[in-house]
């Protein structure tokens, strides 16, 4: 509303609120404004109210006629007297642990000894993570989510898409903050239980069958799929009615160990020594480096054709009634084949290391350096298992009708930077970029942000 250009008697410029529609204020307008002229064309213009009610030009609301706004717009009184109604917030908030409303930053929902962190055993790192944050929190207050540094998300027709990245270990947190700050988990709860959208969410942890529970597997390590594990244990059962949060599906998209190929893998025998800066046994790297080449082509074809093409498995049951079938396919495929084309160029540019007995000879830094390399590609040779099976139930469609749209994906950077080349692959439409610069485990979400995300705009 802009100010009236009048001057007073005094000749000082006049401090009065211009009418809507006007220069002047009600005091120097020539003819009184009638109430339709109060009404700003942005809120009341074309405005259809019943009879007894009249637009309120502040809100664009239809007030009664018999109340005090009504009374007054009635009487023509000034544009600025007309005040917005009040809106009652409610200043409690759904804690499901509690099964009941509770205070956003009270002691029950943010106390470092409240009784809600008891169903994560006090033995267990994880629930010294949880302790630092909130259970919950209003979603417009959230800013920070602790366990992911990365996030993207992406629109394609239908679907809206957002994919965390972490590490898999939680080292680095951001400053405590019960205002601002949440775990992933605890975002999630404040997601689901805030929202009336359905969301299905994809998370990287083991497939399950009827005999295993979730936190049967689950260790003390600190990272995030861990506290998923606690805190979503009923939605992660075979028999989703379990799930206390109606609005939810939860799915588990790792089958790699399923197969005796992947258990059997020398490459995750070694990384229990490299991932501890310790040296390998020799009689290990001998054996690991002169079966290399073998072993890789080995893997390979079976991934290719004893899993992939397998018309018998979990995954062709995905990809059966899927559009995106043949984009997924021919994808995957891709990626295997330039990652064994690497692995292969890898071999022959170190082939001094390769081709070295260590019975007979040091194993120097570089040596060690060039294995640890070749012990990442084996440990990743697998992914496509997890990878096909995830795309092809994302953008699965079911006989009945139904699918997914409101997707969120959790799972190691190694996976979500390949999901974000596949989006990228079918021509997706990115919209959100978010990346922690100094590689901390924790992400931020800017206002503008926010703004965009379907995650804030339920």
């Amino acid at each position: 509303m802009s100010q009236c250009v009048a001057i007073t008697k005094k000749g000082d410029r006049c401090r009065n609120k211009a009418l809507t529609g006007f220069d002047k204020c009600h005091i120097h307008a020539k003819n009184k404004p009638k109430v339709s002229d109060l009404k700003p064309k942005s809120l009341c213009d074309a405005k259809l109210c019943d009879v007894n009610k009249i637009c309120n030009p502040v809100t664009g609301r239809c007030v009664s006629l018999t109340g005090n706004i009504g009374k007054k717009l009635i009487q023509g009184r000034v544009y600025d007297e007309v005040k917005p109604e009040p809106q009652v917030k409610s200043n409690k908030i759904l804690n499901p642990y509690l099964k009941n409303q509770v205070d956003p930053h009270g002691k029950d929902n943010c106390g470092p000894d409240r009784l809600t962190l008891d169903r994560i055993p006090k033995t267990n790192n994880n629930r010294a993570i949880l302790s630092r944050y909130c259970d919950v929190l209003p979603l417009n207050d959230v800013k920070y989510i602790v366990g992911p540094y990365k996030y993207t998300e992406f629109n394609y027709k239908n679907y809206k898409i957002g994919l965390f990245g972490e590490k898999h270990i939680i080292r680095d947190f951001p400053k405590s903050s019960k205002d601002d700050t949440l775990t992933f988990s605890a975002f999630l709860t404040s997601l689901v239980t805030q929202t009336k959208r359905q969301y299905d969410l994809f998370v990287e942890l083991s497939y399950r069958n009827r005999g295993v529970k979730p936190t049967d597997v689950a260790t003390d390590n600190c990272f995030m799929l861990n506290i998923l594990e606690y805190d979503f244990k009923d939605c992660l059962q075979v028999e989703k009615g379990a799930c206390p949060y109606k609005n939810l599906r939860v799915h588990y998209a790792d089958r790699r160990f399923l197969y005796p190929e992947q258990k059997n893998n020398l490459a995750y025998e070694l990384y229990s020594f490299i991932g501890n800066s310790q040296n390998p046994p020799i009689h290990l790297l001998n054996k690991f480096l002169k079966t290399a080449k073998e072993k890789y082509d080995e893997y390979t074809k079976f991934i290719l054709e004893g899993v992939l093409h397998d018309k018998k498995s979990k995954i062709a049951k995905q990809l059966q009634y899927n559009e995106l079938s043949k984009e997924i396919t021919d994808f995957i495929q891709k990626d295997i084949q330039a990652r064994k084309n690497t692995f292969m160029i890898d071999l022959k540019l170190n082939s001094k290391t390769v081709n070295k007995d260590f019975t007979k000879e040091a194993v120097t830094d570089y040596d060690l350096k060039v294995i640890r390399g070749f012990v990442y590609d084996f440990m990743y040779i697998f992914t496509p298992i997890m990878d096909t099976y995830l795309l092809g139930r994302m953008f699965r469609k079911y006989p009945s009708g139904g699918s997914t749209e409101n997707i969120i994906i959790y799972a190691g950077t190694y996976h979500a930077n390949l999901y974000v080349s596949f989006l990228n692959f079918i021509r997706a439409s990115k919209t959100i970029d978010i990346y922690n610069a100094n590689l901390l485990d924790y992400i931020e979400f800017k206002d503008a942000d926010k703004a965009r995300s379907f995650l804030f705009n339920p």
